[in-house]
């Protein structure tokens, strides 16, 4: 059974009218922050439980997938655990536990540093390779999917909106800024005009 607990579990939203009511009680309170934090609680939630769901048919857990994602993703080569740990957002013993399982499942290996034989680093493996190969068409299908109910051309701008309110999370200041991509992938470079 999967474990809930973390996940905000309310299905309907309070009316505006409720939360602008709570707001005459609680001056802190700013009625469209509240309504908007309390969807974007929802939303997200719904996609996570939808996400943990997924990988677990595939039979990994989140951690275990996002680990492969940016194994998949690495252009230097293999990567360090303490990193892998710090971009899927676990501790350094969580990573750890998360490796063991991916190593004896074959998807993983540990490989000595070049650089310092006393540490190791994490490179996928064929298996793992193919593994992931296996569920991305379906995976990305699905999230696909899920942003039809989102215009194209407003979907940029949903992801640079979100950003924004990740910027906020206390915390999170240190977070790279997003920067959407050229809405032309292929436009040359060339220099840009300034304006005093």
């Amino acid at each position: 059974m999967t474990d809930r607990s973390d996940l905000f579990l309310i299905r309907d939203i309070p009316r505006f009218e409720s939360i602008a009511a709570h707001a005459e009680r609680y001056p802190e309170l700013e009625p469209t922050s509240a309504e908007a934090y309390l969807v974007l609680l929802r939303v997200a939630s719904g996609v996570l439980a939808w996400r943990q769901r997924f990988v677990a048919e595939h039979g990994l857990t989140q951690p275990q997938f996002t680990t492969l994602m940016l194994l998949s993703c690495e252009d230097h080569g293999p990567a360090a655990p303490s990193e892998l740990a710090e971009r899927v957002g676990v501790t350094r013993a969580t990573m750890t536990g998360v490796l063991d399982a991916l190593v004896a499942d074959g998807l993983v290996d540990r490989v000595p540093d070049p650089d310092d034989r006393r540490m190791q680093r994490i490179s996928m493996t064929e298996k793992g390779l193919h593994r992931l190969e296996s569920i991305l068409p379906e995976y990305f299908g699905a999230v696909s999917r899920l942003m039809n109910g989102v215009a194209p051309d407003d979907r940029r701008r949903l992801a640079g909106l979100l950003a924004d309110v990740g910027r906020c999370i206390p915390g999170e200041a240190n977070a790279p800024a997003f920067t959407p991509p050229t809405t032309d992938p292929v436009a040359p470079a060339g220099p840009t005009e300034t304006t005093p």
